[in-house]
């Protein structure tokens, strides 16, 4: 009797969703919305952005850049981390360290060189 009543609650249980599926609307037909958005260099959306960071950034970048274009004849055997101006200087500061001043010396040289810049 037990599963009589059981059996009966989930066959009710059965009809009440197969009446819910049937009240269910269908999908809606397929529509395409065009957006644009303002083109920008950074990844991040304009509202989280830090434009005066990004700003000196993008100048410091357009500098290195002219500085790796310039017609430095001891450019030609050196590796891209070579070429950066920070790097020669902290380059310099270790050979100056060690008493190595000619190489430290040229180091610095190139560095400014690069840069065109002192601080």
């Amino acid at each position: 009797s037990r599963n009589l009543a059981t059996k009966g609650r989930n066959s009710e249980n059965m009809f009440l969703e197969k009446l819910k599926e049937d009240s269910i609307p269908g999908p809606r037909s397929v529509g395409s919305i065009k957006i644009s958005f303002t083109p920008r260099v950074f990844p991040t959306a304009l509202r989280e952005s830090q434009v005066a960071e990004e700003e000196e950034w993008l100048h410091k970048q357009a500098e290195a850049r002219r500085a790796l274009n310039t017609d430095i004849p001891e450019l030609s055997d050196l590796k891209e981390e070579e070429k950066n101006s920070e790097w020669l200087k902290d380059k310099g500061n270790k050979l100056f360290a060690k008493e190595n001043y000619l190489a430290a010396i040229n180091a610095y040289n190139l560095a400014i060189r690069l840069n065109n810049k002192i601080p």
